[in-house]
C-alpha cells in the first residue's frame, strides 16, 4: 500500500476488481484511515515489480528486450496482456513527445510501426536518436518492434487530405495548372521516375503540403499524375493573374503583364468593369478590382485557390 500528498491510499493488485485491469484500487482518503496498517492480501506479480505507466506508453517498459512482436496482432496482444485496451494511433504517440523506440500504432502508414521524434532528437530512455527531422518516421516491416498501448476506446480517424492535381500543360504560378484533370506528364509510365518528377515539383516543397503520384503504364498510356494536397481543415492557397486590357480573353499576352485592364470614373465603375469579364464568371475562380484615381486606370485579376 501506497499514500499520496492528498491521503489517498493506494492498495497494488494486478488486477482492480472495479474494472478488471492491472494497475492499483485507489482508496479515497476519509476511507483510508480504516485499512491503513490493516493486512492486504496481495494479488499478482511480487512486490517490486513494475507498474504499468498510464497510456499512451511504450511497451515493453525499458530495461529488458523491447523489440518482441512480430506483427500488429502480436502487439495488440501484448498491449492487451499487459492490462491496456488497445494499440495507440499515430496522433496519441506524437502527444507523448519524442522516443526513439520503434512500436507497432493502430494507423501506422505506410509502415504498420515506426516512432516520433520532434526537431533534433529523442531518447529512449536517454541518449537515442539524433540529429533528426522532426516527424512520424517509419520502422523496417520486416523488423521486430515494440507496441505503443493505451486505453479507452481508438480516436475518430482523422478526414483525409484534400488535394488538387497538377496540370503539366501549365506552369507553377498559372491558375489553370490547377483547374483540370491532365497528367503532369504523358509518356512516363516509370512509378520511381513519376515519384521523383511529383516530389520535384514547387507545390510540394511548401511546408504543410504533402504530394501523392498515381502512375499509368503502358497498358493504359505512360501517364504521371501528381496531386499536391492540403491538411483537412486548412485551405488551399489562392493564386492570382492580372488582366490586361490590351489583349483579349483568351489571348495568353492577357495575364503576362502588368498593365490596367481599362479606365473608370471611379472605384464602383472599376468593380463592375472587373467583374463583368470572362474570367470572373468561371466557377470556383474569384476576382478582385484596384482602382487609382491618379489617370483613373482600374485594374483587375483573377484569382484561383489552388
Amino acid at each position: 500500500m501506497t499514500k499520496d500528498g492528498n491521503g489517498t491510499l493506494y492498495i497494488h493488485t494486478q488486477m482492480n476488481p472495479g474494472n478488471g485491469k492491472a494497475g492499483p484500487v485507489k482508496i479515497p482518503a476519509q476511507y483510508a484511515d480504516c485499512f491503513d496498517g490493516a493486512a492486504v492480501l496481495y494479488i499478482g506479480p511480487k512486490p517490486g515489480t513494475p507498474e504499468q505507466p498510464p497510456p499512451p506508453t511504450y511497451w515493453p517498459p525499458a530495461g529488458g528486450a523491447r523489440y518482441i512482436y512480430h506483427s500488429k496482432d502480436d502487439a495488440t496482444a501484448g498491449c492487451k496482456k499487459a492490462g491496456y485496451d488497445r494499440l495507440c494511433s499515430m496522433t496519441e504517440v506524437t502527444s507523448m513527445g519524442g522516443m526513439c523506440a520503434a512500436g507497432y500504432v493502430a494507423d501506422g502508414s505506410p509502415d504498420p510501426a515506426g516512432y516520433y521524434c520532434p526537431e533534433g532528437a529523442c531518447g529512449y530512455p536517454e541518449g537515442g536518436c539524433g540529429p533528426v527531422k522532426a516527424g512520424w518516421r517509419g520502422w523496417n516491416p520486416a523488423s521486430p518492434a515494440g507496441a505503443y498501448c493505451c486505453d479507452g476506446p481508438a480516436p475518430a480517424p482523422a478526414p483525409p487530405p484534400k488535394c488538387k492535381n497538377m496540370d503539366g500543360r501549365y506552369a507553377f504560378g498559372n491558375p489553370e495548372r490547377y483547374t483540370g484533370g491532365w497528367a503532369l506528364r504523358n509518356g512516363l509510365g516509370n512509378a520511381p521516375e513519376c515519384e521523383a518528377l511529383c516530389t520535384g515539383q514547387p507545390e510540394c516543397k511548401v511546408g504543410g503540403q504533402t504530394c501523392k503520384t498515381t502512375t499509368y503504364g503502358p497498358s493504359a498510356g505512360n501517364r504521371c499524375y501528381c496531386s499536391f494536397c492540403v491538411p483537412h481543415s486548412a485551405s488551399f492557397p489562392q493564386t492570382c493573374k492580372n488582366m490586361d486590357g490590351r489583349y483579349g480573353y483568351g489571348n495568353a499576352d492577357r495575364y503576362t503583364g502588368g498593365w490596367a485592364l481599362g479606365a473608370a470614373a471611379a472605384a464602383p465603375q472599376c468593380e463592375t468593369l472587373c467583374s463583368g469579364q470572362p474570367e470572373c464568371k468561371v466557377s470556383g475562380q474569384t476576382c478582385k478590382s484596384t482602382y487609382y484615381s491618379d489617370g483613373n486606370r482600374c485594374y483587375c485579376s483573377f484569382c484561383v485557390t489552388k
